[in-house]
């Protein structure tokens, strides 16, 4: 597995100031504050600027300490705004995972949506001080500045979401340098059952959402070529027909024939450079690289042709 070092040798003071001209009208806002940004970084990281003009530009900076920034609100179960530096309304997703949708583009309201979005409000009131990690990259294309969060107890909000239930595991290179804790998080989730790993149960939240496809794709790992299949239900599933489909590519996996998946259980599909053939909890597609790094949903499929669960 890439360790995610590539990035960070571009220096994360250079980095968060690509990230506040890039920005542009998405923060026009602050414009204003952005002097008061790099303040902060200076304060945390003063020797920066110093290590730059000693000709050390793009090579590796390693903070001891994340940023402090405080919570303005929550957007959904994997977003949230942050005041930082000076800054009033910073956009922070959460790196390597994915929650539920509360209302998704095309999909509409999606199961744990809304229980995914008030569980991280209870978790982050306004005004909680949460300490932000970066990885390889500092901010995604829409200029939503991409962190591990720490709450003030020292637990990371990103493993505590997978922990109970209340995303799934979704990595993007090359921001993986947590992607087997966060693993363990998950599998240590859907082993007791919680949120939207509870065998046909219903969301928590009082609004009458259902659970989540019996069968679904439970987690994707787009650089070490795996993607992980969950049967949820109560029954054992023949998956003798099914598909499951890297969409960027429109490649495709057959199960074998006569593939069963017990209740609770799950299969890893691999391929690539991570190609096994050990059934029946690993499964070999090919060996050749399937999935797109720059993002790829898995979607699975029945017999029928009906997609069955997209991911993410």
């Amino acid at each position: 597995m890439a360790t995610g070092s590539t990035g960070r040798g571009q220096g994360l003071w250079a980095r968060l100031g690509r990230w506040l001209r890039a920005s542009g009208p998405v923060v026009g806002i602050l414009v204003g504050a952005a002097v008061g940004l790099l303040g902060v970084i200076h304060l945390f990281f003063g020797w920066g600027a110093a290590w730059a003009e000693r000709g050390h530009a793009g090579e590796v900076l390693h903070p001891e300490a994340p940023i402090p920034a405080r919570v303005v609100r929550v957007v959904d179960g994997d977003t949230f705004i942050v005041a930082v530096g000076g800054a009033p309304a910073a956009s922070v997703r959460l790196i390597g995972v994915d929650a539920p949708e509360r209302s998704h583009p095309t999909r509409g309201p999606e199961p744990y949506g809304e229980a995914a979005a008030r569980f991280l409000q209870e978790l982050l009131p306004p005004g909680t001080i949460v300490r932000l990690e970066f990885d390889a990259e500092v901010a995604d294309t829409n200029g939503r500045l991409l962190a591990y969060a720490y709450l003030p107890d020292g637990r990371m909000v990103n493993e505590v979401l997978l922990e109970e239930g209340y995303a799934q595991l979704y990595t993007f290179p090359p921001n993986i340098r947590y992607v087997d804790r966060l693993l363990r998080a998950q599998r240590a989730g859907r082993e007791a059952n919680r949120g939207l790993w509870a065998l046909n149960g219903p969301a928590p939240d009082g609004s009458g959402e259902g659970g989540p496809p019996r069968v679904q794709v439970a987690s994707v790992n787009l650089e070490a070529e795996w993607v992980e299949i969950w049967n949820g239900g109560t029954e054992p599933v023949d998956l003798t027909g099914w598909v499951l489909v890297s969409l960027r590519g429109d490649q495709r996996f057959a199960f074998p024939e006569g593939f069963v998946l017990a209740p609770g259980a799950a299969v890893t599909i691999t391929s690539g450079r991570a190609f096994r053939h050990q059934p029946p909890e690993v499964l070999g597609w090919t060996e050749k690289d399937v999935w797109n790094n720059a993002g790829d949903p898995a979607v699975l499929v029945d017999p029928a042709g009906r997609e069955v669960h997209r991911f993410p």
